[in-house]
């Protein structure tokens, strides 16, 4: 691919190298795969792993005047910014495009005619530049799809460079895929006490109700998930799938329900809990050791596995909460308010498939000391009846001096204190304008 040569020739140009991506498990994916490939090759970075380009952020940058950077899971909606910066720029994204440019090398799924949202994430696009830069580098191919997993692009199935990169990988036996129900964890107990992705309402998150659950099947709480018995496994499946129905989930996400995992051969790990390993380790603050994870630091990874029971317990506890409290509604979206800016997207997405109304996408508004965070969650569902987050979101903040944008799906925005409810309002207008007509 000429895009990819191109970015290579520009690297390669370079002894050091800048690197900033996003803190979420698919930047840091896209990070570690990067600083991977340029440590291969005997080049030495800077890696910063960030939230958000915001304004500050992007001046520090600027003023460290360097002479390569890449860029990965952000910079497509940013690329103005992007092309004030001096020297080589390479944007590994896969975030809805602005504009192409003359002089920054933009590889992001969209140019291409995929879509950045379910074909290709940007831990996809980094481990494609890693392997145009040296064959050798397929080997990292279960971080590219740790990432992708963890954006919830293997959702109903891997397709585009996803499909791609799984395909090329099974060949060379750095991945097994096996069928298995959607349950973190070893034993059924486990599984229900930490699993978000699918959550059953007044199961999930709740050691009594649990235990009311396992008895009523006639099972155990150390029941192990990997080998269950045929039956076992259907009875249990179907249960489970009722539940699911009960509480007005889409068909889709009900399927949902078994998945294929991805075991990474020479890690002994499934890609799906390395990539919660690694949002945990950016969703708790902890960058370093997400991105030394990725390096093959052992120390990190026994410390990352700390940090996802922190997550997972915070996150859980949440959820509950948020069920029992439900959302704001307006005409055509719905809304709630956390304190935790880091969870929210999360909270978000969960509330969009299991909790609340199906027809309105979810969204959650986090007020800082001067400004708010906002993550907003849809399906894809109402993506194909119209709806367009990453628009939405850009232009309802872009009207409030704010910016915003990112997926059909989900998309973030950042807003000053105080204009919470005019953001509100926008959003209410926009979605209305793109699912109204599809009525």
């Amino acid at each position: 691919m000429k895009r990819l040569e191109e970015a290579v020739s520009v690297v390669e140009k370079h002894s050091w190298v800048r690197v900033i991506s996003h803190y979420d498990a698919d930047g840091i994916s896209a990070a570690g795969i990067i600083c991977n490939a340029l440590l291969r090759k005997g080049k030495r970075f800077h890696a910063t792993l960030t939230r958000s380009l915001d304004p500050e952020f992007f001046e520090k940058v600027k003023e460290e005047d360097v002479e390569c950077l890449i860029i990965s899971d952000m910079g497509s909606g940013q690329i103005e910014l992007m092309e004030q910066l001096k020297g080589d720029v390479v944007v590994l994204d896969h975030h809805t495009i602005i504009r192409e440019s003359d002089s920054v090398v933009q590889i992001n799924p969209h140019l291409f005619g995929l879509d950045g949202s379910t074909q290709g994430s940007a831990s996809t696009v980094s481990f494609l530049f890693a392997v145009a830069m040296d064959e050798s580098n397929w080997d990292l191919c279960g971080y590219a799809l740790s990432g992708a997993i963890s954006d919830r692009q293997q959702v109903p199935a891997f397709s585009g460079l996803n499909e791609i990169v799984l395909n090329g990988s099974v060949e060379r036996k750095f991945i097994k895929v096996e069928k298995q129900l959607a349950l973190i964890g070893d034993t059924l107990e486990e599984g229900l006490q930490r699993t978000i992705f699918p959550f059953f309402k007044g199961i999930s998150g709740r050691k009594s109700s649990i235990a009311k659950l396992v008895k009523k099947l006639g099972l155990e709480p150390s029941t192990k998930l990997k080998g269950l018995d045929g039956g076992v496994k259907r009875g249990l499946i179907s249960y489970l799938t009722l539940q699911l129905m009960k509480q007005g989930a889409r068909p889709e996400t009900v399927a949902e329900l078994t998945e294929d995992r991805h075991l990474i051969e020479a890690l002994d790990v499934y890609a799906s809990d390395l990539g919660s390993l690694m949002n945990a380790c950016g969703r708790t603050g902890h960058l370093g050791t997400g991105l030394s994870l990725c390096m093959g630091d052992k120390e990190a990874m026994e410390e990352a596995q700390k940090l996802r029971e922190e997550y997972l317990s915070g996150m859980m506890k949440g959820l509950v909460k948020l069920e029992k409290e439900g959302v704001f509604e307006k005409d055509w979206i719905q809304f709630f308010y956390t304190e935790n800016a880091s969870y929210s997207g999360t909270w978000a997405g969960v509330g969009m498939q299991y909790l609340f109304n199906q027809e309105k996408p979810t969204i959650a508004l986090s007020v800082q000391e001067k400004q708010t965070r906002i993550s907003g969650r849809g399906t894809r569902y109402l993506v194909s009846k119209g709806l367009d987050l990453a628009e939405a979101f850009k232009v309802a903040a872009g009207s409030l001096d704010g910016s915003g944008g990112g997926h059909a799906v989900a998309s973030g925005a950042t807003i000053p204190k105080g204009k919470e409810d005019k953001f509100l309002e926008n959003v209410d207008s926009i979605v209305e304008g793109q699912l109204g007509s599809h009525e």
